[in-house]
């Protein structure tokens, strides 16, 4: 199962800083991706046994912070283990069930700046655990998700959090159902991050952020600026653009307007992607083409730049332009974006501590939503005259 499980995916270990080994030592633990214990000059635990003159078994005690193991073996294990520059395998041991057991992150990509600062919460809080994070990507609602689950229930994973929204069909439910089950079995919890929760599963918990109250401030603001004709570009099938699209509706029909279906549009969560998808809209005769776009993303809003400079349109005196998720380049783009800012490594932290202690975690509440914070910036104005 192990090599097959190794063909099926990478993945990533952020281990914690530190690993005690005893009552008053501390040795440095490093993680290399090799299966077994060895130290960048090829010593392993047979070689610090030789070294210090105890059993394999012993070692092994000695260096696992077995308390039946006297100071001196220990010290005397730790000194040669030390002069060897042997590296103990914490993954291995936490896998085995012999040290703090891991938790694992699974999400559809890393790239983006939103899964950094979630990884980085998690992390955080599998460091106060002295434990280990591993991070995997999947591609589709239960494309490795399943094999996954299951090779990390047989190696005694903390917890799970799923970092994908899903899209509530039968099947993503049937899928969710049988990853509890399986995790269930181990005593250990499934967590989803960056979602609300599961119909009909309130003991899974789930970790989300407000995404439909920023989009419907945004779009009063614009509307509160004269705008009439403002569009909504975002991604079809993704939880997270329909819960701002209806954000977005709900602030138009708040201003007295019936959003226009011509002026909704579909596209991946890119740049290059939304960029002529929107050079569409913004290419229809005066009069009919939008003077705002409120975008699901950042990186459409961006888009939505590179269009608009391509069609000559200056924001925001031609167009006015928001987005969400607060990147970074929403400061290097010129004139600056007005977004939504999204604690994400609030979230993080909330998903591990789900998994690591569920009932303190958020007292009896197993579904902690976080506010949203509207940031405006330059890139909207009053509509055109």
């Amino acid at each position: 199962m192990r090599n097959e499980f190794m063909q099926l995916v990478s993945w990533t270990v952020v281990p914690p800083a530190s690993h005690i080994v005893g009552r008053d030592t501390i040795a440095t633990m490093t993680r290399r991706n090799s299966p077994g214990p060895r130290a960048g000059t090829g010593a392993n635990l047979r070689d610090v046994a030789r070294e210090a003159g105890v059993s394999v078994s012993t070692a092994s005690r000695a260096l696992s912070g077995n308390t039946h193991i006297s100071d001196e073996t220990r010290a005397r294990v730790v000194d040669a283990a030390q002069r060897l520059n042997y590296t103990i395998n914490g993954l291995a041991r936490s896998m085995s069930g012999a040290g703090p057991r891991p938790l694992v992150y699974l999400t559809y990509q890393v790239r983006d700046d939103a899964q950094g600062d979630i990884i980085m919460g998690l992390e955080s809080v599998a460091k106060q655990h002295d434990s280990m994070l591993i991070v995997s990507t999947t591609v589709s609602a239960d494309d490795r998700t399943s094999d996954l689950i299951d090779f990390f229930t047989q190696q005694r994973a903390a917890g799970v959090v799923i970092g994908r929204s899903g899209d509530d069909s039968p099947e993503f439910l049937a899928n969710v159902r049988r990853y509890r089950d399986h995790l269930r079995s181990i005593g250990s919890p499934l967590v989803f991050c960056g979602r609300p929760e599961i119909p009909g599963e309130p003991n899974i918990p789930t970790v989300d952020y407000e995404q439909t109250g920023p989009g419907r401030r945004l779009t009063r603001a614009l509307t509160d600026l004269g705008h009439t004709r403002i569009a909504f570009v975002g991604a079809e099938t993704n939880m997270p653009a329909q819960l701002r699209m209806r954000g977005f509706e709900q602030g138009m029909r708040e201003s007295g307007l019936e959003p226009n279906p011509a002026w909704m549009v579909h596209c991946r969560n890119s740049q290059a992607e939304s960029q002529p998808v929107i050079e569409r809209l913004l290419s229809l005769p005066d009069g009919e083409r939008p003077t705002a776009i409120v975008a699901h993303s950042d990186y459409i809003a961006l888009g939505a730049y590179r269009a608009a400079r391509r069609l000559g349109l200056r924001i925001p005196d031609d167009l006015s332009v928001v987005g969400f998720g607060d990147i970074p380049s929403c400061l290097d783009v010129t004139p600056t974006l007005t977004t939504v800012a999204a604690p994400f490594l609030t979230l993080g932290r909330q998903a591990a501590r789900f998994c690591f202690d569920p009932q303190s975690a958020n007292g009896t509440n197993l579904h902690a939503t976080f506010a949203s914070t509207p940031i405006v910036r330059e890139s909207m104005g009053p509509v055109p005259r």
